[in-house]
């Protein structure tokens, strides 16, 4: 996946040892993005007005052993 460039998550639970700079905390996320807000409010309306219902919105993993993790990505609109 070339154009990742993050990976976010909501327990940190196991990463401490971990120290890349594309894991990001959902608190961290959230405080970027309210901060992204504030220095440019248009835009996230002129980034909506670009999406299709085809494009994928979220990429989510499953993560309970013993099944191997396995991917579903869920698009705009179904």
């Amino acid at each position: 996946m070339p154009r990742l460039k993050r990976i976010c998550f909501d327990n940190p639970r196991g990463l401490r040892h971990y120290a890349q700079t594309e894991l990001t905390g959902f608190e961290d996320l959230q405080a970027a993005g309210r901060e992204f807000a504030q220095r440019n409010p248009d835009f996230f309306t002129g980034e909506l007005g670009k999406g299709r219902p085809s494009d994928v919105a979220v990429i989510l993993y499953t993560s309970a052993p013993p099944v191997t993790p396995k991917a579903y990505p869920r698009r705009m609109l179904r």
